[in-house]
């Protein structure tokens, strides 16, 4: 990023049906990206860092054949140079790992542990609902 807010643009030809993943990768010491995808009259997704440490990753399956526009920006828009520099990969997949999935439901909600150990989830598809359980011992806090 070499100009303080200015974002990056990108644009690809989405093909109906089919399944992307558009995300940044190696990131310099000082980058934190954002994604932003437009299909050029609404914002379809956003991604601050769903991706590995502070990448961001935006998964999704066009609805249409369309042109799709993505947004690569800074978090932090006073922040530039060349110790912003990231790489953006966008690529059509079969399908994508979710390792918590089938979790739709409090019968195949995935145990989760109550030690502080983060979990990474996301909605991975329009009307997604994430169950999760837990053990809780009787008062404790």
């Amino acid at each position: 990023f070499y100009v303080g807010g200015e974002p990056d643009w990108l644009q690809f030809a989405a093909v109906k049906g089919k399944l992307y993943s558009i995300e940044t990768r190696a990131l310099a010491e000082s980058s934190d990206t954002y994604l932003a995808l437009y299909n050029g009259k609404e914002l379809l997704a956003t991604d601050d860092y769903n991706g590995i440490g502070i990448a961001s990753r935006i998964i999704w399956r066009a609805v249409r054949s369309e042109d799709l526009s993505v947004i690569v920006r800074h978090v932090f828009p006073d922040v530039l140079g060349a110790q912003t520099q990231y790489d953006v990969v966008i690529s059509e997949e079969e399908s994508i790992a979710y390792p918590y999935e089938p979790d739709d439901s409090r019968q195949q909600a995935h145990p989760m542990a109550i030690d502080g150990t983060i979990e990474r989830r996301d909605f991975h598809r329009p009307g997604d609902v994430d169950w999760i359980s837990f053990i809780a011992t009787a008062g404790n806090s």
